[in-house]
């Protein structure tokens, strides 16, 4: 982890993770909007990668993924308790990313899967799941019970904790196969709009599924 590169993600942090946190707050038109804003960045970004011709179909099922993410996210925003469900889901991918981040980065030692993604370290993975269950426990004390069961809290907690490196890998898959580092680099530090919400493309269906059942 370099300071050069350290400096400018932190910054983006500092200014976008406040920005977001009130538009989740306020809900209604202002996170229509900011959806719809999302939603063509991540499609341009989408649109920009090469796959090749063995992945062209890729592209069109990307799109309509993008627009389903899109739509689950507001769906979830909606519900009786959206507010609190999708702080929750939010603050734990974050979380997770952020142990993951730097837990692989003052750690490191053995690689994920290397063929995929050269970056991702065994560390960082099991750190990314610390932090995301003890996310998990402060959100039930101290926020607000979005499960009634802290067990069954943990668990789910484990779970996207486990589902958020599989997103990332899935958009790092399609990445390496356009032979591209980023998606794009309208964030600076972190790149393009699509690495930075890797770890909800997985997660947010399934924490829609378990507010549906639940």
């Amino acid at each position: 982890m370099t300071r050069s590169n350290l400096l400018p993600r932190l910054l983006s942090a500092l200014i976008l993770a406040p920005l977001i946190l009130w538009i989740v707050v306020e809900g209604g038109v202002i996170l229509k909007g900011f959806l719809a804003l999302i939603v063509a960045l991540m499609v341009r970004e989408w649109i920009r990668m090469n796959f090749g011709k063995d992945h062209q179909n890729a592209r069109l099922v990307g799109i309509g993924v993008i627009f389903l993410l899109a739509y689950l996210f507001y769906w979830l925003r909606s519900q009786p308790d959206g507010m609190y469900l999708t702080l929750y889901l939010v603050l734990v991918c974050w979380v997770m990313d952020i142990f993951a981040y730097f837990g692989g980065t003052l750690i490191k030692g053995p690689l994920l899967l290397p063929r995929i993604s050269p970056r991702k370290t065994w560390a960082g993975f099991v750190s990314g799941i610390v932090g995301a269950v003890g996310l998990t426990v402060v959100f039930y004390v101290f926020g607000h019970p979005v499960l009634e069961s802290l067990t069954l809290l943990i668990i789910a907690g484990i779970i996207m904790a486990l589902l958020g490196p599989a997103g990332d890998l899935l958009i790092s898959y399609f990445k390496r196969k356009s032979k591209v580092k980023d998606s794009g680099g309208i964030i600076p530090g972190h790149g393009g709009v699509l690495d930075r919400v890797d770890s909800f493309v997985l997660n947010l269906p399934f924490w829609c599924l378990i507010t549906y059942v639940g």
